[in-house]
């Protein structure tokens, strides 16, 4: 089993692949690593204000600066 890019807690940035050009500045924080599909690795990031959940892949997010 390959090492985890993101943990849980850690501040991301989210960058849609389908608009890779497009980064959403929101407060993202992992929540959850769900298990890889064929398409790689996932996770569940929330958004604080407003309060969402979205399950995005491991290639969507970026580590923020002062992120452990």
């Amino acid at each position: 089993m390959r090492d985890l890019r993101f943990a849980i807690g850690d501040h991301v940035a989210y960058a849609e692949q389908r608009f890779p050009a497009v980064v959403w500045k929101a407060d993202y924080r992992v929540v959850r690593v769900l298990p890889a599909d064929q398409h790689g690795r996932r996770y569940a990031i929330r958004c604080r204000a407003p309060v969402f959940d979205r399950v995005v892949r491991e290639q969507e997010l970026s580590q923020l600066p002062g992120s452990s």
